[in-house]
């Protein structure tokens, strides 16, 4: 047997790090750098939602831009993952609805949209041409027809619910609408027709 060597008491050897890989040169982009119309075409496209919680609490440049009505042409107040709870929802959507200075074009209410809430998006924005509905109820259809009969330009209705509703005559301003009612059975209909799909 070989002749044991003692073991070095005291610092270990320090051993050098490897050398840093080479610094490849990485662009960075700052959003503020971008042109005003394409940052209001990208924070257009956020669910209302998103501005109002997020977007424009960014910085003053975009908290500008989310206060331009040409954001609120389009305003999409689907709850995707967001809790219910979290966030006045009604409130919110008065509040897409007044920035939009009577602009609105296209909604989609997701929840909640109460008869109070769509008499308050009609009494401002009469020239919306597409209303998406999910899961809003209202008191009667009666009040529902006389809140929407103010729209003379809507071209299209969405309903999503748990009950079919007789929607045909909600556009009296229009010869032919779209007009489409999904509750448990999906429905098409428009004003000159009804068809099962």
């Amino acid at each position: 047997m070989g002749k044991k060597t003692p073991r070095s008491k005291g610092k270990p050897k320090s051993r050098t790090p490897p050398p840093a890989p080479p610094e490849t040169e990485t662009e960075t982009r700052n959003w503020l750098d971008l042109p005003r119309d394409v940052t209001v075409s990208i924070l257009s496209r956020l669910r209302a939602i998103d501005v109002l919680e997020s977007a424009q609490k960014v910085c003053m440049v975009w908290r500008n831009i989310c206060k331009d009505p040409l954001i609120w042409r389009t305003v999409d107040m689907s709850n995707g993952d967001c809790d219910f709870g979290a966030y006045d929802l009604d409130k919110m959507r008065r509040h897409a609805v007044d920035r939009s200075c009577g602009n609105l074009v296209d909604i989609n209410n997701e929840h909640n949209c109460t008869d109070d809430l769509l008499k308050y998006i009609t009494d401002r924005c009469s020239g919306i041409r597409r209303l998406r509905l999910v899961y809003c109820y209202f008191t009667s259809v009666g009040r529902f027809y006389e809140v929407a009969s103010r729209l003379a330009l809507l071209e299209k209705l969405n309903s999503f619910s748990n009950r079919a509703s007789p929607w045909p005559n909600v556009c009296p301003h229009q010869p032919d609408p779209e007009v489409l009612v999904q509750p448990k059975t999906s429905y098409f209909i428009s004003c000159s027709e009804v068809m099962v799909i």
